[in-house]
Protein backbone atom coordinates (compact mmCIF):
# COMPACT_ATOMS: atom_id res chain seq x y z
CA UNK A 1 0.00 0.00 0.00
CA UNK A 2 2.76 2.44 0.84
CA UNK A 3 4.94 1.68 -2.18
CA UNK A 4 5.30 4.44 -4.73
CA UNK A 5 4.07 3.75 -8.27
CA UNK A 6 7.58 2.78 -9.42
CA UNK A 7 8.04 0.50 -6.36
CA UNK A 8 4.92 -1.67 -6.69
CA UNK A 9 5.78 -5.23 -5.70
CA UNK A 10 9.20 -4.34 -4.26
CA UNK A 11 8.32 -5.57 -0.74
CA UNK A 12 7.12 -8.87 -2.23
CA UNK A 13 10.28 -9.21 -4.33
CA UNK A 14 12.44 -8.53 -1.26
CA UNK A 15 10.46 -11.20 0.63
CA UNK A 16 11.77 -13.74 -1.91
CA UNK A 17 15.32 -12.38 -2.07
CA UNK A 18 15.93 -12.59 1.69
CA UNK A 19 15.83 -16.40 1.41
CA UNK A 20 18.60 -16.39 -1.22
CA UNK A 21 21.55 -15.76 1.08
CA UNK A 22 23.10 -13.79 3.92
CA UNK A 23 26.62 -13.07 5.09
CA UNK A 24 26.63 -16.23 7.23
CA UNK A 25 24.47 -18.46 4.99
CA UNK A 26 25.85 -17.51 1.58
CA UNK A 27 23.17 -19.16 -0.59
CA UNK A 28 19.67 -20.58 -0.49
CA UNK A 29 21.30 -24.03 -0.42
CA UNK A 30 23.14 -23.18 2.80
CA UNK A 31 19.95 -21.82 4.34
CA UNK A 32 18.10 -25.00 3.35
CA UNK A 33 20.82 -27.10 4.96
CA UNK A 34 20.28 -25.16 8.19
CA UNK A 35 16.52 -25.70 7.93
CA UNK A 36 17.06 -29.45 7.40
CA UNK A 37 19.43 -29.58 10.39
CA UNK A 38 16.63 -28.10 12.49
CA UNK A 39 14.10 -30.59 11.10
CA UNK A 40 12.41 -27.97 8.95
CA UNK A 41 11.29 -27.99 5.31
CA UNK A 42 11.58 -24.96 3.05
CA UNK A 43 8.16 -23.53 2.02
CA UNK A 44 6.47 -25.53 4.80
CA UNK A 45 8.30 -24.59 7.99
CA UNK A 46 10.29 -21.67 6.57
CA UNK A 47 8.26 -19.27 4.48
CA UNK A 48 7.00 -15.73 4.12
CA UNK A 49 4.13 -13.77 2.65
CA UNK A 50 3.45 -10.14 1.80
CA UNK A 51 -0.01 -8.71 2.25
CA UNK A 52 -1.34 -5.17 1.92
CA UNK A 53 0.16 -3.99 5.22
CA UNK A 54 3.18 -6.15 6.03
CA UNK A 55 5.63 -8.86 5.12
CA UNK A 56 5.64 -11.79 7.53
CA UNK A 57 8.38 -14.41 7.89
CA UNK A 58 7.59 -17.70 9.61
CA UNK A 59 10.18 -20.17 10.83
CA UNK A 60 8.67 -23.15 12.67
CA UNK A 61 11.41 -25.16 14.36
CA UNK A 62 11.55 -27.24 17.52
CA UNK A 63 12.69 -25.10 20.47
CA UNK A 64 15.55 -27.45 21.21
CA UNK A 65 17.50 -30.04 19.18
CA UNK A 66 16.14 -31.59 15.98
CA UNK A 67 12.60 -32.54 15.13
CA UNK A 68 11.96 -36.25 15.51
CA UNK A 69 10.47 -36.26 12.01
CA UNK A 70 9.46 -33.88 9.27
CA UNK A 71 5.78 -34.10 8.41
CA UNK A 72 5.02 -34.95 4.78
CA UNK A 73 3.07 -31.70 4.34
CA UNK A 74 5.39 -29.69 6.56
CA UNK A 75 5.07 -29.03 10.24
CA UNK A 76 3.81 -25.48 10.01
CA UNK A 77 1.03 -25.99 7.45
CA UNK A 78 0.44 -22.23 7.56
CA UNK A 79 0.18 -21.68 3.84
CA UNK A 80 -2.57 -23.97 2.61
CA UNK A 81 -2.93 -24.06 -1.12
CA UNK A 82 0.77 -24.27 -1.86
CA UNK A 83 0.93 -20.86 -3.52
CA UNK A 84 4.52 -20.25 -2.45
CA UNK A 85 6.93 -20.54 -5.35
CA UNK A 86 10.69 -20.29 -5.44
CA UNK A 87 13.16 -20.94 -8.19
CA UNK A 88 15.52 -22.27 -5.53
CA UNK A 89 13.45 -25.45 -5.06
CA UNK A 90 14.34 -28.33 -2.75
CA UNK A 91 17.97 -28.96 -3.51
CA UNK A 92 20.16 -31.86 -2.44
CA UNK A 93 23.08 -31.02 -0.17
CA UNK A 94 26.25 -30.00 -1.94
CA UNK A 95 29.59 -31.51 -1.09
CA UNK A 96 31.61 -29.33 1.26
CA UNK A 97 33.99 -26.98 -0.52
CA UNK A 98 36.01 -26.46 2.62
CA UNK A 99 39.44 -28.04 2.74
CA UNK A 100 38.75 -29.08 6.31
CA UNK A 101 36.40 -31.94 6.95
CA UNK A 102 33.01 -30.74 8.17
CA UNK A 103 32.72 -30.89 11.94
CA UNK A 104 30.26 -33.43 13.20
CA UNK A 105 28.11 -32.04 15.96
CA UNK A 106 28.08 -34.08 19.16
CA UNK A 107 24.68 -35.87 19.31
CA UNK A 108 24.20 -34.74 22.92
CA UNK A 109 25.01 -31.14 21.99
CA UNK A 110 22.64 -31.41 19.01
CA UNK A 111 19.80 -32.61 21.28
CA UNK A 112 20.45 -29.70 23.66
CA UNK A 113 21.01 -26.99 21.01
CA UNK A 114 18.92 -23.86 21.66
CA UNK A 115 17.09 -23.40 18.37
CA UNK A 116 15.49 -20.16 19.49
CA UNK A 117 18.93 -18.56 19.37
CA UNK A 118 19.68 -20.18 15.98
CA UNK A 119 16.38 -19.03 14.42
CA UNK A 120 16.64 -15.49 15.84
CA UNK A 121 20.19 -15.30 14.51
CA UNK A 122 18.95 -16.37 11.07
CA UNK A 123 16.17 -13.75 11.11
CA UNK A 124 18.74 -11.12 12.10
CA UNK A 125 20.95 -12.23 9.21
CA UNK A 126 18.03 -12.01 6.78
CA UNK A 127 16.96 -8.58 8.01
CA UNK A 128 20.34 -6.91 8.32
CA UNK A 129 22.91 -8.95 6.38
CA UNK A 130 21.14 -10.14 3.23
CA UNK A 131 23.49 -10.46 0.27
CA UNK A 132 21.05 -9.37 -2.45
CA UNK A 133 23.23 -10.71 -5.26
CA UNK A 134 22.10 -9.27 -8.64
CA UNK A 135 22.32 -12.66 -10.37
CA UNK A 136 20.19 -14.32 -7.66
CA UNK A 137 17.69 -11.45 -7.85
CA UNK A 138 17.40 -11.97 -11.63
CA UNK A 139 16.91 -15.71 -11.11
CA UNK A 140 14.08 -15.10 -8.64
CA UNK A 141 12.23 -13.00 -11.22
CA UNK A 142 10.85 -16.23 -12.74
CA UNK A 143 9.27 -17.29 -9.44
CA UNK A 144 7.54 -13.93 -9.05
CA UNK A 145 6.31 -13.91 -12.65
CA UNK A 146 4.96 -17.41 -12.03
CA UNK A 147 3.03 -16.10 -9.01
CA UNK A 148 1.61 -13.32 -11.17
CA UNK A 149 0.46 -15.87 -13.78
CA UNK A 150 -1.03 -18.08 -11.05
CA UNK A 151 -3.03 -15.10 -9.81
CA UNK A 152 -4.58 -14.28 -13.16
CA UNK A 153 -7.35 -16.88 -12.71
CA UNK A 154 -10.99 -16.44 -11.84
CA UNK A 155 -10.38 -16.59 -8.07
CA UNK A 156 -8.05 -13.60 -8.14
CA UNK A 157 -10.34 -11.64 -10.46
CA UNK A 158 -13.26 -12.24 -8.06
CA UNK A 159 -11.10 -11.12 -5.13
CA UNK A 160 -10.08 -7.97 -6.99
CA UNK A 161 -13.74 -7.12 -7.68
CA UNK A 162 -14.57 -7.80 -4.04
CA UNK A 163 -11.85 -5.36 -2.94
CA UNK A 164 -13.08 -2.79 -5.46
CA UNK A 165 -16.62 -3.14 -4.07
CA UNK A 166 -15.53 -2.84 -0.42
CA UNK A 167 -12.64 -0.39 -0.78
CA UNK A 168 -13.30 1.34 -4.10
CA UNK A 169 -12.61 4.76 -2.62
CA UNK A 170 -9.06 3.75 -1.54
CA UNK A 171 -5.82 2.67 -3.26
CA UNK A 172 -6.16 -0.90 -1.95
CA UNK A 173 -7.90 -2.48 -5.00
CA UNK A 174 -5.13 -1.28 -7.30
CA UNK A 175 -2.18 -2.17 -5.03
CA UNK A 176 -1.96 -5.94 -4.84
CA UNK A 177 1.33 -6.81 -3.09
CA UNK A 178 2.64 -9.13 -5.81
CA UNK A 179 3.26 -6.08 -8.01
CA UNK A 180 3.02 -5.55 -11.74
CA UNK A 181 4.57 -7.76 -14.42
CA UNK A 182 6.21 -4.82 -16.20
CA UNK A 183 7.98 -3.82 -12.97
CA UNK A 184 9.19 -7.30 -12.03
Amino acid sequence: MDELDNQRGLAHYLEHVLFLGTEKYRSSKEMKRLFAKLGMRFNADANAYTDFRSTVYTLSAPIQGNADKVEADGGAALFAGGSAVSTAGDLPPEPSTSEESPEEEDPEAERNRDNVEVVLSLLSEMAFKALIDPAAVDNERGAILSELRDRSGIGTRVSMEYYRFLHGDTRLPSRFPVGLEEQV
